[in-house]
């Protein structure tokens, strides 16, 4: 009897583990796993003397190519066909223009700001995620508000989620 309890506390442990393990891949995607090494490589190896220089490096090689669509254009891409969408778009950074259905924050406590793609109506939208140090220009949006925001798309999960966003313009 004690083999059994033994055996469903290591399978129960197994089972949280993976479930964890596919949170941390649904919030940070592998976009992760890419801009980590980017960022290693186009640092390289540096000493105590080369940290000052690690930002004008930085900035000097990184060259942003992106997307211009608006959310009904986003979200109608995922709605068509996501497996085409997630080629496109997954892990790119992408500007989206639409009006603001919400502001808040999800289970984590990171700050968000999701997008009506048209239709009042439609179930989907674009959430985009911002750092909580952003959470004070957040807080001057409204729900109706016209706004662009670009962030790296990590495909669909409800919605068509976009990750370390930043405000492009707000009306």
């Amino acid at each position: 009897m004690v083999k059994l309890f033994e055996r469903l506390a290591v399978a129960w442990l197994v089972v949280m583990m993976v479930m964890m393990v596919v949170l941390v891949g649904a919030v940070f995607g592998p976009g992760l796993v890419v801009v980590l090494k980017e960022r290693a490589a186009m640092v390289g190896p540096m000493n105590v003397a080369d940290a000052d220089n690690v930002t004008e490096k930085a900035a000097s090689q990184e060259t942003v190519h992106y997307y211009v669509v608006s959310a009904k254009e986003l979200v109608g891409a995922y709605d068509e066909n996501e497996v085409a969408a997630d080629i496109k778009f997954k892990g790119q950074m992408v500007s989206v223009s639409g009006e603001v259905r919400s502001i808040g924050k999800d289970l984590m406590d990171q700050p968000y700001v999701s997008i009506r793609p048209g239709d009042q109506f439609a179930v989907r939208g674009v959430q985009c995620f911002f750092a909580s140090t952003d959470a004070h220009r957040l807080a001057r949006m409204r729900k109706g508000d016209t706004v662009t925001l670009m962030g790296k798309c990590g495909g669909l999960m409800v919605n068509v989620l976009l990750k370390d966003c930043q405000i492009v313009s707000a009306n």
